[in-house]
């Protein structure tokens, strides 16, 4: 039987950078985009929010959701995890016994 160990991180000392921004725009296809620190498009938050207005999803609901997922995009960059690899739980790595 596999050992698990995980990681309980103390989320209270963590430094979440301030880094990237929502930029509301003219383009009534692309309402709010998500940038990073040097201005790049986040590619797969812009998709999720394209999909959400192809689902008729109001400007605000983008915006707020544009908002959140910049928070979320912070606090991974905090822990230092991909988006990709983003969980609800750590990652655990099996050891063998």
């Amino acid at each position: 039987m596999s050992e698990h160990s995980t990681t309980v991180r103390d989320v209270a000392a963590l430094k979440v950078a301030r880094v990237g921004r929502v930029e509301k725009s003219d383009d009534p296809l692309q309402p709010f985009r998500l940038v990073d620190a040097d201005g790049t498009e986040g590619a797969a938050v812009s998709e999720f929010l394209h999909h959400m207005l192809a689902d008729d999803a109001s400007p605000t609901s983008l915006r707020s959701y544009a908002y959140e997922l910049l928070a979320w995009v912070r606090f991974l960059r905090a822990v230092d995890v991909p988006w990709y690899l983003a969980s609800r739980g750590e990652p655990v790595t099996p050891r063998c016994g």
